[in-house]
């Protein structure tokens, strides 16, 4: 588990005046057919930035195989698809006191987060950063930074407790309800309920570590494929590209698969983003840390493609997504 894979790092105790030294490792979990083939060139990207401290849950065989194929073998944990593995594998490394950066496997990084999340974290004296939403005031549970302390992983210990006991609860939905008893440092989200029960909030009233935001507007940003996503700004900021792709193997029975393909925006590309940033014919860019100034036409266009002239002043309110193929995402004033 540990294996030489996190990478130490300093950081001020701005109380004691001391340095205090930390582990820091991602983490991402990858299975099925769609996303498979599409593992060494993530883990390429990754090495660009020098992101050698990142770990996949690889939840079928072929995943495990093919992260094995790269080497450095330590790295490829095997599991089974579900969805409780996004915070179960985390939580274990919480308790072995390794601060935790999860990001979900329809990303492409675009530079290195790590100076972006830490940063963050220690400038708001935060020990939970969340990624955000440009045009409503949920928050996305694909990018999160958790430190290793006990109040983090008390709450993420509940929450998966929760999750393994209510099964048709949405992560996302469930990740935000438990935020519920502190709001996000900038008061800008609204958490969403998963339960009307008043027995909920008195027995599950769990200490909510402090927590933010990470930049949703130019830095961690998402593809427009909803009313209420994209991004604004300029290309040179950008740090990942959530392509919110949304599907997987196992859910492919459910109403809402493949509903952002037929019914969302289509992120200004004919192709899903996933083979887009994944599938370029020329490999330089998952050979070296070409910046988004620097990419081919074809990669730059799908992420201008999202791009939105401003953000839209009055933000959504957070809530179920409404899947009604005529009029695609939620409604907002600022289309």
């Amino acid at each position: 588990v540990l294996a030489g894979i996190p990478e130490q790092y300093a950081t001020n105790q701005a109380e004691a005046g001391t340095l205090e030294v930390r582990h820091f490792l991602y983490i991402t979990m990858v299975f099925g057919s769609q996303y498979v083939p599409y593992i060494p060139r993530f883990v390429s990207r990754a090495e660009t930035f020098g992101l050698s401290n990142l770990v996949l849950f690889c939840l079928d065989d072929a995943a495990l195989d093919a992260c094995r194929a790269l080497g450095q073998t330590e790295r490829c944990v095997p599991g089974t698809p579900s969805i409780l593995n996004k915070f179960t594998l985390p939580l274990m490394y919480l308790w072995l006191k390794i601060d935790v950066f999860w990001l979900d496997f329809d990303v492409f990084l675009l530079q290195d987060p790590t100076p972006f999340v830490l940063g963050e974290a220690h400038r708001r004296s935060v020990d939970l950063l969340v990624s955000g939403s440009f045009a409503d005031d949920c928050i996305c549970s694909g990018l999160v930074f958790f430190k290793a302390t006990q109040v983090v992983t008390s709450w993420l210990l509940l929450l998966l407790s929760w999750m393994y006991e209510h099964v048709y609860t949405h992560d996302q939905q469930a990740f935000s309800a438990f935020l519920a008893n502190r709001p996000d440092e900038d008061n800008a989200t609204t958490p969403e309920a998963i339960s009307s029960s008043k027995l909920f909030k008195l027995y599950l009233n769990p200490v909510v570590p402090k927590w933010a935001l990470l930049d949703p507007i130019n830095e961690f940003v998402s593809a427009r494929v909803l009313n209420t996503t994209g991004w604004t700004g300029t290309l040179d900021k950008l740090v990942i590209f959530h392509f919110l792709h949304g599907d997987s193997e196992v859910n492919r029975d459910h109403s809402a698969y493949g509903w952002n393909a037929q019914s969302g925006f289509n992120g200004g590309t004919s192709k899903p983003l996933l083979d887009v940033f994944y599938n370029q014919t020329d490999d330089e860019v998952y050979r070296t840390a070409l910046k988004p100034t620097q990419f081919n036409n074809e990669l730059q266009q799908a992420l201008l493609a999202s791009r939105r002239a401003v953000r839209p002043k009055e933000m959504l309110h957070c809530g179920v997504l409404q899947l009604n193929p005529y009029s695609p995402g939620r409604e907002s004033a600022d289309g």
